[in-house]
């Protein structure tokens, strides 16, 4: 994995990758955050709505935990339906190579795991808007904050 890249652009390219034999694979893109409940299933999902097929895409937590339903709704209301997300942890991915790895969270970023492969490991901070504190429509305000920083990487 290069050097960690502090920035929210994601300078993909506009097809998948150039296989031996003039074949186009999809890029593989892993996102990462603590619980895999809301900002790693948010970016996951933007990318799978907007890049299509050119993108293999998985989001997973270092202690995942249920999608959050709030996170479910603000993606709805963008067009992008992730209540099907399918929570994992980093675990399970051990061994996988990855063009890109994405932390979305200070956590992950402390402690993503290593994958092999020659990608490029990147780091987007979005606050925790899991440990939500207060009432429903300051939850709401936090994960549309977080949805909104997403789409915008």
């Amino acid at each position: 994995m290069g050097p960690l890249e502090n920035h929210h652009s994601l300078a993909l390219p506009a097809q998948g990758r150039n296989e031996p034999g003039g074949t186009m694979t999809p890029i593989r893109v892993l996102f990462i955050c603590r619980g895999n409940s809301v900002r790693s299933p948010m970016a996951a999902g933007f990318l799978l709505r907007y890049g299509r097929d050119r993108f293999e895409v998985q989001s997973a937590g270092l202690a995942p935990e249920p999608l959050h339903p709030l996170a479910v709704d603000v993606m709805l209301r963008a067009g992008v339906d992730i209540s099907g997300h399918r929570l994992q942890s980093v675990k399970a991915l051990a061994g996988q190579t990855f063009d890109f790895v994405v932390t979305v969270c200070e956590d992950a970023r402390a402690a993503c795991p290593t994958f092999g492969g020659t990608g490029r490991l990147i780091h987007w901070r979005f606050d925790d808007s899991a440990a939500l504190v207060g009432t429903a429509e300051e939850g709401r305000r936090l994960i549309h904050a977080s949805r909104d920083a997403s789409s915008a990487g």
